[in-house]
């Protein structure tokens, strides 16, 4: 977003007429590496594609779009469903509907922030200088609310101004995180459901024309799904058994592989057992922790090879599906597992810093409490160099409504806080939050 489109909606602000509103020698080697085995794909490209990245974090969950001055997210939801594109401000912190019209209420489509209900929410994302704005799709509310319910893509400036409609797919399908992009493209996994079979398939959508191709079709039957991408490659993971037997033992690895995009060239390049190994992936970099080995190991995806390995000893009566891989940043990971208290019994989560570079294990102290849960402070954009843009609380918002029948009920919504944090403190635990 533009200085001056950034200052105009301060000075509309400030006027108040915007209305409506541990430890164990590591081995050298570990159980993620795998010999690469080849599988050739019947796609190519017109030209080399070097620019892969997604949209979001490894889950596939979608906080918002960073933008050059301020982060673009969804505003608390309304009694009849609709919300808003609220823009926050990295240097104020402020947060603003995304209009720039004087009394608007914002509640209506002549206002450039406003969403109507459409059943499956919203993913914003940002590619260049267009906003995109993702919606799923929820097929079974067709009956109720028609076209609005479809899974379809749309983009606007930067400023919510030139809102359009990009593609917009059928009844039968939906849309599956993540989200990843080259700048030019979408990419994303398209489902489409027959009374025959469930198909998945990865499709690039051209941003500027909404045409789209499929690239690849997903192995269901090994429930293959995208990770991330990173330069030229896309990442995938399926397992390896998925018969009812395989699961029940927890006898089974979960398989990762790259793609390339220009070659169409498909390898296998880990292997992470289901009941020993946690694994996350960051980018280009996918991270594991090994129960049995007792160890953390980097794994560059792109460059086919093992980063680094630090030891890390887990509580004795603790499972590899008792730690969460939070976040990495090179040289440092957030991680968690469960406290355990004298009679052997899980407690609240602890948060921990990893730091490859020095092999330092730290207490993590940029936390908040939700209820009975601690959590940690979340970077969502990188402001700058310095700076990370990060969840640090969430509020919880209670709405009085009333149905059709005039009899009255209580609804509770959730709205995340917002902060930022120098990223040397962040990872050495100095309290700067603003």
């Amino acid at each position: 977003m533009s200085k001056s489109l950034k200052s105009f909606f301060l000075i509309v602000f400030s006027m108040g007429i915007l209305l409506g509103c541990s430890h164990e020698q590591p081995p050298s080697e570990v159980a993620i590496s795998a010999p690469p085995s080849d599988t050739t794909l019947s796609h190519s490209t017109e030209k080399p594609i070097t620019g892969l990245y997604p949209l979001q974090d490894f889950g596939g969950f979608v906080y918002g779009a960073a933008g050059e001055d301020g982060f673009y997210s969804i505003s608390s939801t309304r009694a009849d469903g609709s919300t808003n594109i609220q823009y926050t401000d990295y240097e104020t912190m402020e947060s603003i509907p995304l209009c720039s019209q004087i009394n608007c209420t914002h509640d209506s489509d002549v206002c450039t922030s406003w969403l109507p209900y459409n059943g499956g929410g919203t993913s914003l994302m940002t590619v260049g200088e267009q906003l995109i704005l993702a919606a799923p799709g929820q097929p079974n509310l067709y009956e109720n609310l028609g076209d609005l319910c479809l899974p379809n893509i749309r983009v606007c400036a930067l400023d919510g101004s030139n809102r359009k409609l990009l593609v917009q797919f059928s009844s039968e399908q939906r849309l599956l995180t993540p989200y990843l992009t080259d700048g030019e493209f979408l990419y994303v996994t398209l489902q489409t459901l027959t009374e025959e079979r469930v198909q998945n398939e990865l499709i690039q959508i051209d941003l500027s024309s909404g045409n789209y191709s499929t690239l690849i079709e997903l192995d269901n039957e090994h429930s293959e799904s995208v990770l991330g991408a990173s330069g030229e490659y896309i990442f995938f993971n399926q397992l390896s058994d998925t018969s009812q037997e395989a699961r029940l033992q927890m006898n089974y690895t979960v398989d990762i592989y790259r793609y390339n995009i220009n070659t169409a060239k498909k390898e296998l390049i880990a292997k992470c057992p289901i009941d020993t190994c946690r694994r996350a992936l960051f980018q280009n970099t996918l991270v594991t922790y090994d129960r049995n080995m007792n160890c953390l190991t980097l794994f560059d995806c792109v460059e086919n090879k093992q980063q680094a390995v630090i030891s890390f000893v887990l509580p004795n009566n603790l499972t590899a599906m008792d730690v969460n891989l939070i976040y990495y940043d090179a040289p440092y990971l957030l991680i968690s597992y469960p406290n355990v208290t004298e009679d052997g019994q899980k407690g609240l989560r602890c948060y921990q810093t990893v730091n490859f570079s020095t092999q330092e294990i730290c207490d993590f102290e940029h936390c908040y409490s939700v209820g009975d849960r601690l959590l940690p402070d979340f970077p969502i954009a990188n402001i700058d160099e310095q700076y990370y843009f990060v969840v640090d609380g969430e509020e919880e918002i209670p709405q009085s409504l009333i149905t059709n029948e005039g009899a009255t009920y209580y609804l509770s919504t959730t709205a995340f806080q917002y902060g930022k944090i120098k990223k040397s403190d962040y990872w050495t635990g100095q309290n700067t939050n603003q």
